[in-house]
């Protein structure tokens, strides 16, 4: 059955101290049926910025992260029924490439891996060249990192190569806070992986932690910072470096979201897909729910109020 695009309004009543960023263009895949093939992802801010082309097989699954999901920005919690499959090797939905995305941004999304990547393979991406991206990748170091979700930048001008944010700690990031866990005891601690060998060649092939993460990037233009957030959680913020005092270049490039940098098959989900042009706070974003949210206290009170005034007219 089609996906339905109509939202639940929920009043949001809490006043933010400055406007917040506004959404450029957000990929929810609610477009399709399930198992269908994804060819016209519909970009549903409204600015245009839907499906251009696409690599390998990407599909429609009803595997999501909650059967609604709310953004804080415009107080909507949406019906949420379908992802993108994108567990097809180098299977990735391409967009566009426009002016509109060439400021300070925010970049989410939840992701699933039920399969283990065969390298370091990017989830989405802004790639003019290799010396002028930025992408949301999985780390596939030997030891202590592996298994991290994180992000990387790199600036033409040689300034910022490899420029990575994300779970610090190296073995003492904790399973919580890796897209992949697979240890010899099947426990999701990573204490227990064998420090003597690659990381990537234990365990029986399943994710201890098969859960939906959300995860986000942002970059301000006007500070230089790039940080990467696990789960609403601030991983990381690094300042760019700007020797000749030039400001960012942004990729002259399109964003495309899946799976790309290999040839491997595995399980990879991603749903809800949004770029903001400006730096939003954790609580800015996307959430998923297994309900629609109950109304607050806050809004019974003036719901209650409105029907008084009704009355009193």
């Amino acid at each position: 059955m089609k996906k339905t695009s109509q939202c639940v309004v929920l009043c949001s009543l809490t006043l933010a101290s400055s406007l917040p960023a506004s959404t450029t263009a957000y990929w929810r895949l609610e477009e399709g049926i399930n198992g269908s093939d994804v060819t016209a992802a519909v970009d549903s801010s409204g600015n245009g910025f839907g499906q251009s082309s696409r690599s390998g097989t990407p599909k429609y699954s009803n595997n999501v992260p909650g059967a609604y999901i709310f953004d804080p920005v415009s107080g909507l919690t949406s019906p949420n029924t379908l992802s993108l499959d994108a567990s097809v090797a180098n299977s990735r939905i391409r967009t566009v490439n426009d002016a509109a995305f060439n400021t300070s941004f925010t970049a989410e999304m939840f992701i699933q891996l039920t399969g283990q990547p065969g390298g370091y393979h990017n989830f989405m991406r802004r790639q003019e060249s290799l010396t002028n991206r930025w992408q949301i990748d999985f780390d596939h170091a030997a030891g202590g990192p592996f298994g991290r979700g994180r992000a990387r930048l790199d600036t033409p001008d040689g300034d910022n190569v490899n420029t990575v944010v994300g779970p610090t700690g190296n073995a003492a990031v904790t399973g919580a806070n890796r897209l992949w866990v697979d240890t010899p005891l099947g426990d999701g601690n990573p204490a227990s992986y064998s420090g003597d060998s690659d990381w990537a060649t234990q365990g029986d092939g399943a994710n201890d932690l098969p859960g939906w993460h959300h995860i986000a990037v942002t970059l301000n233009t006007n500070t230089n910072e790039w940080s990467f957030y696990m789960d609403y959680q601030l991983m990381q913020t690094r300042t760019l470096v700007d020797t000749d005092s030039s400001g960012y270049a942004h990729p002259n490039a399109l964003i495309e979201f899946g799976k790309g940098g290999g040839g491997a098959t595995y399980g990879t989900f991603i749903d809800e897909v949004r770029y903001s042009d400006g730096v939003l706070d954790p609580t800015q974003f996307l959430q998923a729910a297994t309900s629609i949210p109950e109304p607050s206290s806050a809004l019974l009170s003036l719901m209650g109020g409105l029907a008084l005034v009704r009355r009193r007219r």
